[in-house]
């Protein structure tokens, strides 16, 4: 498998340039909109351009809290599926990091191969941006085809010193505070983080549509001890999802959003969920609101707002009139996808900030 990012285990020639979104990012999430439906993170978000001559240009997002130590970093690394100005909005991931003040970094996908990311990047990035050149602790995660970024970052020793004397700005293993895997648990996951010296109870996954029963390569092989297990309710992730997209849609005044068929917009609104809490709610725990029971407490809600939907799989067709909306008016902004691929993407949203508060989720 090629590595398309820097191989950082020699300082290396590299450089680093920050420079704001232009034009603005454009907001998915209403939480992160202000009050003229613009992105209100935008004067705090950069991207950082890491370029080394031996094997190309990656660029990072990064998102540095108003209340963030002046004087420590405590840094979130997301290791995302796409491009890390869409992973950062769909996920709401500067909604969450802002509220546990820590600095977000998110990292790009790549297909094929992976990107990873390294101490000595990371505290370029910190240079550039007027912050100590130091990493103080770590949140950890990946998501999708991201997983393949994080386990090569810890397998090269890239980030984290897995032995030895720790070579600053590298960190030892404790510096982790937790580690987050977004449905993609696969059985390689699993060796790395076998290998990673990171304690296994820091260390958990959301479960949501990867098929159970490992070691199978593309299988989900978290002991149930570090699974969040929402594929039981896979149904109430989607009602939820459309739900929220459609409405925070409505709410920032994205136009035209134009209804599938002879559908009218009022049709499409009376199907979505008008009880769920506003982001961060949701919990894998018992409070704020367990989403698990909320998805058992609300399943005739649920079942109306998926009426008429049509082969949810991975593959699948995506008729039905909530996704045909998603989809027909692009509300991510990433085109048009089955339902199943919609469910393992936008539940992030949800649970992001499990990543970075103060108290840990119960698989």
């Amino acid at each position: 498998m090629a590595d398309n990012t820097n191989n950082a285990a020699a300082v290396a020639p590299f450089t680093v340039t920050l420079r704001a979104p232009d034009p603005k990012l454009v907001p998915v999430r209403r939480v992160e909109a202000d009050a003229s439906n613009e992105d209100r993170f935008h004067s705090q978000t950069k991207f950082a351009d890491i370029v080394d001559p031996a094997t190309g240009t990656k660029t990072c997002l990064l998102f540095v809290p108003t209340g963030a130590s002046a004087t420590a970093n405590n840094i979130h690394v997301f290791f995302g599926p796409g491009s890390p100005g869409n992973d950062a909005l769909t996920g709401a991931l500067r909604f969450s990091a802002n509220a546990a003040n820590a600095v977000l970094i998110v990292v790009p996908g790549a297909e094929p191969g992976f990107t990873s990311l390294s101490a000595a990047e990371i505290v370029e990035i910190m240079r550039k941006a007027g912050r100590p050149v130091q990493i103080d602790s770590l949140w950890l995660s990946a998501h999708s085809r991201g997983w393949r970024g994080l386990a090569q970052t810890l397998g090269k020793d890239l980030l984290v010193q897995r032995t030895g004397t720790v070579t600053a700005p590298k960190v030892g293993p404790g510096a982790v505070t937790r580690l987050v895997n977004f449905d993609a648990f696969y059985f390689d996951f699993l060796k790395a983080m076998n290998n990673s010296k990171i304690p296994a109870s820091k260390i958990f996954g959301y479960k949501v549509t990867i098929e159970g029963g490992g070691p199978g390569p593309a299988k989900w092989s978290a002991a149930a001890s570090q699974t969040v297990d929402l594929s039981p309710v896979i149904d109430g992730v989607r009602a939820v999802l459309y739900s929220r997209l459609i409405s925070d849609a409505i709410a920032i005044g994205k136009k035209p959003l134009v209804p599938p068929g002879s559908l009218t917009l009022a049709s499409i609104t009376g199907r979505l969920l008008t009880d769920m809490p506003a982001i961060p709610g949701f919990s894998s725990r018992t409070s704020p609101t367990d989403f698990r029971a909320y998805c058992k407490t609300n399943a005739a809600a649920i079942r109306n707002c998926l009426k008429d939907e049509k082969n949810t799989g991975l593959g699948g067709a995506m008729a039905g009139p909530l996704i045909e909306f998603v989809n027909n008016n692009n509300l991510t902004g990433v085109g048009a996808f089955p339902a199943g691929i919609w469910a393992h993407h936008l539940f992030v949203a949800e649970f992001a900030h499990e990543v970075t508060d103060s108290a840990d989720p119960k698989p």
